[in-house]
């Protein structure tokens, strides 16, 4: 049925614009009702998602641009915008957080360690990343930040945990050194041992 429905290729009015993306996209649909814009796209004032999303490229709105964005209609200093700073300074975060423990399980794997829970704690930050997305379109810093935070504390405890791995490897590592000196003094002796013989 796509956007425009089966029998008419009319585009939708603002208000309804809501009600075709919410068919997919249902949380943000719902987070977007719940806050402020919903209100803006009652009384005329906004076209609902296209208003800080494209119609038909339907792009999503990237962490570095939400300032941006929210400045389109909302100028500089106002509370509006610095809600919009603020809501990109913690999307921000929490993407590099993400991507922060992702590269922990790496180190983890690269180290040899069994990575069986990093994954589990790593998915409960990934639910807890994509859960951001509501929290922006209801516009809900609070919620935001919160989430947030639970990503970053994951990713804190993974790169913990990948740090003392390669700590231990290096550790294995300059413990095998005097197994290695050994070892070769030991073919050394039996080489001259032979030649001498």
């Amino acid at each position: 049925m796509g956007c425009h429905g089966s029998h008419s290729a009319l585009p939708p009015t603002g208000a309804e614009v809501i009600n075709v993306c919410a068919r997919c996209h249902q949380h943000e649909g719902q987070a977007f009702d719940r806050g402020p814009h919903a209100r803006a796209v009652r009384t005329g004032k906004l076209s609902g998602c296209i208003g800080c999303h494209s119609n038909h490229d339907t792009e999503r709105v990237s962490a570095d641009r939400i300032a941006a964005s929210c400045a389109r209609c909302h100028p500089a200093g106002t509370r509006a915008s610095v809600l919009g700073a603020n809501i990109q300074r913690s999307a921000l975060q929490a993407t590099d957080d993400l991507r922060s423990a992702d590269s922990a399980i790496q180190r983890l794997t690269l180290a040899g360690v069994q990575t069986g829970d990093a994954r589990f704690r790593y998915q409960t930050a990934l639910t807890a990343y994509l859960q951001i997305g509501e929290a922006q379109h209801a516009l809900d810093l609070e919620r935001l930040d919160d989430l947030g935070r639970r990503v970053g504390s994951i990713s804190r405890d993974l790169r913990g945990l990948a740090e003392v791995a390669e700590e231990r490897q290096w550790e294995h590592k300059l413990l095998l050194v005097p197994v290695w000196f050994l070892a070769l003094a030991s073919l050394a002796l039996v080489w001259l041992t032979l030649r001498a013989h």
